[in-house]
């Protein structure tokens, strides 16, 4: 291009001559920006995350576990059904056996379901796990919110009217697992205020009031035995273990947009947490369940940033006194 360009200069004259230079100038400064775009080098790919909608808003992971309490005591279920349903769902009481601290180091798992939030309204559930082959579900805005993700038939009674079945199911705003059918009738699931005796759990999918109970704030992953690693601020552990019914569930929220917002860093992150709170505090539209639960997160992070602060001040305390004492 640039070739032709001179060559045209030379026959057409000394006003073409201008335009030329101008013309190459400007295609100089497109290859540069363009090399910009592509090395995407910090701090210029911070400033493209901020500016420009994370597609993948959040990934939710949901795990839940099934003990032998939940099919014997829960359930109900006798030996002799105990024994039928033995060759589909494996009956394990780690979690019964064990207790919740040894369980708690090992989450065991016995569905999975991953949802992922697109921007625009679009999610995609996925589900597997050892009682479930991997199944998939689709939701767009404006269409059906709720689908059952598994169904699990239990042995029929005399006088059962229909198959009996375990059914996990999901809408907007929670995972739920209730028993439906037979000997449980009919009735969809009350709403959560309303204590049901077929109604078994419910986990959150939004964060905030309804979540807040279960929320795991200074969760810490074992990495190896007796080794721990700090949970990442765009990472963010819900659980519940009710031993007394046989069921566990945990619930990861992987925030994508905050990830991108603060470049992968943990303190960057933890500013933008601390922005997004206090917003979400100011507001007046905040209830005041949902604003003590916000601030209590503030309040948290600024903690943690102190200890930090008084941690690293005392290891530089430390290091002055030790090479004081060389110097003497």
């Amino acid at each position: 291009m640039a070739v032709a360009a001179l060559s045209l200069a030379i026959i057409m004259g000394p006003t073409v001559w201008a335009w030329v230079r101008e013309l190459l100038r400007k295609n100089r400064q497109l290859e540069s920006r363009i090399q910009a775009i592509e090395n995407l080098s910090e701090p210029f790919a911070s400033n493209v995350a901020r500016a420009v909608p994370v597609p993948l808003g959040r990934v939710i992971h949901v795990n839940i576990h099934f003990d032998e309490t939940f099919w014997r005591e829960t359930l109900k279920l006798s030996s002799e059904e105990l024994e039928e349903i033995k060759t589909s769902v494996p009956l394990h009481n780690e979690f019964s056996k064990d207790g919740l601290e040894q369980f708690e180091k090992w989450f065991y798992l016995d569905i999975h379901i991953r949802i992922q939030e697109w921007r625009g309204g679009y999610k995609h559930v996925d589900v597997q796990g050892p009682l479930q082959e991997r199944s998939s579900r689709e939701f767009y805005p404006g269409g059906r919110a709720d689908s059952c993700l598994w169904s699990f038939s239990l042995p029929p009674r005399p006088g059962d009217i229909g198959l009996p079945s375990v059914t996990l199911s999901i809408d907007e705003f929670w995972v739920r697992l209730w028993a439906f059918g037979g000997r449980f009738g009919y009735d969809e699931p009350l709403p959560l205020f309303m204590e049901s005796p077929n109604s078994f759990l419910a986990v959150p999918l939004t964060e905030g009031r309804a979540a807040a109970p279960f929320h795991k704030q200074d969760y810490k992953i074992e990495t190896w035995p007796d080794v721990y690693q700090d949970v990442k601020p765009w990472l963010r552990c819900y659980q519940n273990l009710d031993i007394k019914q046989g069921l566990a569930w945990q619930l990861w929220i992987q925030d994508c947009e905050l990830f991108a917002r603060s470049g992968g860093n943990s303190y960057q992150a933890d500013s933008c947490l601390l922005e997004d709170y206090r917003r979400i505090i100011a507001d007046y539209r905040t209830g005041e369940e949902n604003r003590a639960f916000y601030q209590h997160l503030a309040d948290s992070i600024e903690a943690r940033r102190e200890a930090e602060r008084i941690r690293i001040l005392c290891e530089r305390l430390d290091r002055d006194e030790a090479d004081a004492k060389k110097g003497v």
